[in-house]
């Protein structure tokens, strides 16, 4: 079954255009800004008024990503950021040079 029909009758000046749908759902405020619905609906208003300019895809916005923690976590975090890591790589570093040393 097709998502849409699109329709022209005339041709030059005269030239009719039209664009039905199944159903609306797809522009719905639900569905309007899942899997290109938003530029399938402003593409085909701006093809049915003859303004060919605007036919685009519009890049996707990017939305924040929050991390939400909790203070223990926030504390293992920062321990690990600022103690643990250093202090390793300080150690291993040590180890290194230590080996290559005694060689």
């Amino acid at each position: 079954m097709p998502l849409a029909i699109a329709a022209t009758h005339g041709s030059g000046d005269n030239e009719s255009r039209v664009v039905i749908f199944g159903n609306s759902n797809f522009a719905a405020n639900g569905f309007y800004r899942l899997s290109g619905n938003r530029d399938l609906a402003m593409n085909s208003v701006s093809w049915a008024a003859h303004e060919e300019a605007k036919i685009s895809i519009r890049p996707r916005s990017r939305q924040a990503n929050h991390l939400f923690l909790t203070a223990e976590q926030k504390h293992t975090m920062t321990l690990i950021a600022f103690d643990v890591l250093p202090f390793s790589l300080l150690f291993a570093g040590l180890l290194v040079w230590q080996t290559r040393k005694s060689r």
